[in-house]
């Protein structure tokens, strides 16, 4: 009996330690399984949280990548550049035969509706002008292209000025410019490409900005620069001549291909140009038909130009660009002009022509006008108002001349269409001469002119 007692003792406490055993054992199977469960958490959290660091990481990238080319889209905008499409080595020379680069505002093309015309209006004039014998030239003739109306608002609380923050191009081919290798060697050399018609804009009183091609008896030299390519907006760039007084201004010329103003903005590639396309009924003014005037030139021409290229493998044709003038630029009269006699304009044929009177300098001192066009019509509407001056004209020429336009001198000194009287800036303005510095002006005969000129003055 104790025997069997002592073995089934034996076998309870085997089983007591088997049981233990089993339940050992499924703890650490369960502690194992927690462990593992939990590790598998741990890591699962670990790669969220890695992924979502990361995908922060690339959103602020993006959004960084996306603020540079915001900016660099937004230099289009600033009033310290002047933005415009570049032409199409393959492209048509009457598909864009004129546009404009204006700060702030981007680029001015014409619409197909337009262009047509305006481009056999250019080969008209060009043949025109190509075709007058050097010799026979007495002065300066002009062909009037286009004009270009600026709104009488533009302007207001803003920076920008009419007929000084505007460029107008024209593509190299169609003024038949030098083939690539000369204009390049032009650029290294600074030597020049001789043009005997060459453009210019002019800003009329009316707020027009004229563009015309002018032919002078001596062909000018224009300078060739090189486009430096801008890596912000994937732009060409050539920063224009520094003037006096007014702010620095870039032109950036954008790849043929760049997207429009309403396109997205994408992380590769040109930013979107902005630009503006002129139709038939806009704000332009294209004389009518093909057959063109020629015109005296009866003012200073103080040429503004440069021959702008490209680097061979960018697909663009070269340019030519009229750059802004003084003339066309707002200022205030300064200066005191001298006392005349009753014989004021009788020598405006002699030396460098008649001084601007010291009454018509007090009426015209401290005054701003928009542009040199504006002056002088209210250099003449004074003249024509002053009780002493006014005599000197016949009655019948008064009102014309009160309403700005300036009288006629004898036959004997008009020359060809050139028929009043011209003010004349003894230091031109080409030479940085003061354009509404009435000391620096005197008033000429077209024949007298035209010799000051022929002088070197």
């Amino acid at each position: 009996a104790e025997t069997r007692r002592l073995a089934a003792q034996a076998a309870l406490i085997a089983s007591q330690q088997a049981a233990s055993r089993a339940a050992e054992a499924e703890r650490q199977r369960q502690a194992a399984e927690a462990a593992a469960a939990a590790a598998a958490t741990a890591a699962r959290a670990a790669e969220a949280e890695r992924q979502r660091l990361a995908a922060e990481a690339a959103a602020t990238q993006l959004a960084q990548a996306m603020l540079a080319r915001q900016i660099a889209a937004d230099t289009l905008k600033l009033m310290s550049v002047q933005s415009v499409r570049g032409i199409a080595a393959s492209a048509s020379m009457a598909g864009t035969p004129i546009s404009w680069s204006v700060a702030s505002s981007g680029g001015i093309v014409l619409g197909d509706d337009v262009a047509g015309a305006v481009w056999s209006r250019i080969s008209a004039a060009l043949a025109e002008l190509r075709s007058i014998a050097t010799a026979s030239l007495v002065g300066p003739v002009a062909v009037t292209i286009m004009g270009l109306l600026y709104s009488s608002k533009v302007g207001e609380n803003s920076d920008i000025v009419p007929g000084r923050d505007i460029s107008t191009l024209i593509s190299g081919d169609i003024l038949s410019l030098p083939d690539s290798a000369t204009l390049n060697h032009a650029a290294d050399t600074n030597a020049g490409i001789s043009m005997p018609v060459r453009g210019q804009m002019v800003m009329r009183g009316d707020n027009t900005l004229d563009v015309r091609l002018v032919r002078t008896g001596i062909a000018g030299s224009v300078p060739v620069v090189r486009a430096v390519k801008d890596s912000k907006t994937g732009y060409w760039g050539y920063t224009l001549p520094a003037m006096a007084g007014l702010p620095s201004q870039t032109i950036l010329v954008s790849p043929a291909d760049a997207p429009g103003v309403n396109s997205p903005l994408t992380l590769r590639g040109p930013v979107p140009l902005p630009e503006t396309i002129v139709h038939t009924g806009s704000p332009v003014s294209v004389p009518q038909g093909v057959t063109v005037t020629t015109t005296p030139v009866a003012e200073d021409v103080d040429f503004k130009d440069v021959i702008l290229i490209f680097p061979a493998d960018s697909g663009l044709k070269p340019l030519y660009i009229m750059l802004r003038s003084p003339r066309n630029m707002p200022g205030t009269v300064t200066g005191k002009g001298q006392p005349v006699g009753d014989k004021w304009l009788g020598v405006a044929g002699m030396g460098d022509g008649a001084p601007i009177p010291s009454q018509i300098a007090d009426k015209l001192r401290g005054q701003t006008f928009r542009n040199f066009d504006a002056f002088r019509q209210a250099f003449w509407s004074e003249v024509g108002k002053d009780p002493v001056l006014n005599k000197q004209f016949k009655a019948g020429n008064l009102g014309n001349i009160q309403a700005g336009k300036a009288p006629a001198p004898r036959d004997a000194e008009q020359v060809g269409g050139r028929v009043k009287y011209e003010l004349h800036h003894i230091e031109q303005i080409k030479n940085n001469g003061s354009v509404y510095y009435i000391d620096n002006l005197r008033v000429t005969t077209p024949k007298r002119h035209i010799e000051i000129h022929k002088e070197g003055k």
